[in-house]
């Protein structure tokens, strides 16, 4: 019901058109948005921006490898077209799992969830490796989203921007929606 609101919403709203030529469709899944700690102090402390960037574009790579990993694993869900990928601004992080709204599998909301917090946990983890020291904060919600080449939009985005600085450690934690998705799931091992 919330999905069909949304995107009637969408539809009707006079600056994003889901249906026209070119633009992104509208999915459903997860997405998390984390930024690092510190980070103004770790630009100052490497000194040469050349160093800083290495740093991140070595931690892009890593969300960018978890995403060509999760899309590339065999699944027995039929119907399963999932999105995964990542965007990036400085150091903050959009990483995101995604099928279109129709997709009836059974248990999909939770397998997306899944997937994207295995992914997260990878990442994260090669960031706060000693050559990077890089320590991740953020939120992971679920709803609605569109996503193009350069932009993630939807609900689920903006529910995790509104609480993804509130943590004051190295964490990302699940928003209400995506706890909803984890309490549902009928086996919850590997959710976090």
């Amino acid at each position: 019901m919330a999905n069909r609101t949304v995107q009637a919403n969408l539809e009707s709203s006079p600056t994003i058109n889901v249906q026209a030529e070119g633009l992104p469709k509208l999915l459903v899944g997860a997405v998390a948005l984390m930024d690092a700690l510190g980070f103004k102090e770790f630009r100052k402390h490497r000194g040469n921006p050349g160093k800083v960037l290495h740093t991140l574009e070595v931690i892009k790579g890593a969300f960018e490898e978890q995403a060509s990993i999760q899309s590339r694993l065999p699944q027995e869900i039929p119907d399963w077209k999932p999105t995964y990928g990542a965007r990036f601004m400085s150091d903050t992080v959009a990483f995101f799992a995604a099928i279109p709204p129709e997709s009836t599998a059974p248990n999909v909301n939770a397998v997306l969830l899944g997937a994207l917090v295995s992914g997260i946990a990878v990442a994260v983890r090669q960031a706060a490796a000693p050559d990077h020291r890089l320590l991740y904060r953020g939120a992971i919600a679920f709803g609605d989203l569109a996503v193009s080449d350069s932009f993630t939009i939807g609900g689920a985005v903006d529910e995790a921007a509104a609480v993804m600085e509130h943590a004051d450690a190295a964490l990302v934690w699940l928003t209400p929606s995506a706890v909803a998705v984890a309490d549902a799931a009928p086996d919850r091992r590997g959710l976090g």
